[in-house]
């Protein structure tokens, strides 16, 4: 507006805004020339943040940047601020302004770097400020391997590492054979924690047959990665045979079973044999394995039958055998017919009668209703011939000697009587 009274020309502004700050020229123009007048306009402002800090997460020992974009006149004093308490400047913590952005740079995030970040704007009309959370990430790493572990069966074993780092925490599963693995009486699972010192454990008291060649497998994982570590379990056990064969006489045409015990990790196979020839499965002979139990049967066996027969048990750190012999055997009996004998007073007399068995019987005589066995005297002799006739021979003969006698054979699996 122009006063011709009084020559004062004036400039209003309805709203001003900090562009509208800055020299000012008034120009004055007529046919007689031109002149000019400056004047400066300073425009004072509230800060105002256009652009606020948002939360971010980084990766351990990568850089992240918090930018804000703020404006105010007079130009505002910018501080920045870690967990409300300044935040210092260093090669690590480098804090920027490039026009009206405000920068903060973490070269190289650690843990320690975790927290609540604050930017602070302030002039003489007042201050704004903006907060951003950083979160510093990083995958779980454990110290040490397991390793294999090889041991006796009844022994205990520890599985202990320790967790280091992993931001957000991880979250540790154990596995075994590949499938999750919640422990039991026998394995005890400890898990880290601040008062362990972030030791993680997997203890296993009196280790048995069902540990042999497990894999036990850690695993820690977060958002940002996965770490495995693993132990593979071998339980050491001798081989022996617990149950050995023994002997046996058996009985013609009855059916014979052998059967053996075996301990031994890794578990063996066992074969049989008769006689150093190799059993099979046949309607004469089974093989069968239940467990650690390990069973021969014979089928209605028979002299040809008889002889050694050997339980080889076998693994990978040897060979065990056991051996019995087995007696094929036949019941005593009397052989062909028995004749009675008369004899005269004073002369000698023999009685006679026949057995056969295998193994070869024990002949005792007796006279008929007396238990007393009669022995070799004087008078009486016992002869035991090749082909199993058996002699009670009398030298004299009296009245005293008149009666029935009894031959008694007895063997393993039998006894007969033959009556005289």
């Amino acid at each position: 507006q122009f006063d011709a009274k009084t020559g004062q020309i004036t400039l209003k502004h309805k709203s001003n805004t900090t562009k509208q700050a800055g020299e000012l020229v008034c120009r004055v123009e007529n046919a007689a020339g031109t002149t000019d007048a400056s004047v400066t306009l300073d425009v004072q402002a509230l800060p105002v943040i256009t652009k606020k800090l948002v939360d971010q997460e980084v990766m351990v020992n990568n850089e992240i940047r918090f930018v804000a974009e703020i404006t105010g006149s007079p130009q505002p004093t910018i501080t920045w601020l870690k967990d409300d308490q300044p935040l210092k400047a260093d090669d690590n913590h480098i804090v920027q302004t490039e026009g009206n952005s405000q920068i903060l740079i973490i070269k190289n995030a650690k843990s320690t770097d975790e927290g609540k970040y604050k930017v602070v704007a302030e002039n003489s009309l007042g201050h704004v400020e903006s907060q951003g959370t950083l979160a510093v990430n990083e995958e779980p790493m454990i110290d040490q391997p397991f390793g294999d572990v090889t041991s006796p069966v009844g022994t205990d074993i520890h599985l202990t590492c320790k967790l280091i780092g992993g931001r957000p925490k991880a979250q540790l599963t154990w596995l075994k054979n590949g499938k999750e693995f919640k422990g039991d009486d026998r394995h005890v699972i400890t898990m880290p924690d601040e008062k362990n010192g972030g030791i993680c454990e997997l203890f296993i008291k009196s280790l048995d047959e069902t540990d042999n060649q497990s894999k036990y497998t850690l695993v820690a994982k977060n958002k940002c990665g996965t770490k495995e570590i693993h132990s593979n379990i071998t339980v050491k056990a001798p081989l022996e045979f617990t149950q050995p064969l023994k002997d046996q006489d058996v009985l013609s045409q009855s059916n014979v079973i052998l059967q053996v015990e075996t301990n031994g990790i890794p578990k063996p196979t066992v074969k049989w044999y008769f006689n150093d020839q190799e059993l099979k499965n046949t309607p004469k002979t089974k093989t069968e394995t239940k467990g650690n139990v390990h069973t021969l049967t014979l089928n209605k066996v028979d002299l040809p039958d008889d002889g050694i027969y050997k339980a080889v048990a076998t693994n990978p750190d040897g060979t065990v055998e056991t051996k019995a012999h087995v007696s094929v055997c036949t019941k005593p009996k009397v052989e062909g017919k028995v004749t009675d004998v008369t004899t005269t007073i004073g002369e000698g007399a023999e009685l006679k009668t026949k057995f056969s068995a295998i193994p070869k019987p024990q002949v005792t005589w007796y006279k008929e209703k007396d238990t007393t066995p009669l022995k070799p005297d004087a008078n009486i002799d016992i002869v035991e011939l090749e082909d199993g006739t058996s002699i009670l021979k009398f030298k004299s003969t009296d009245l005293i000697n008149t009666g029935a006698y009894i031959a008694k054979a007895v063997n393993k699996v039998g006894e007969v009587e033959s009556k005289i």
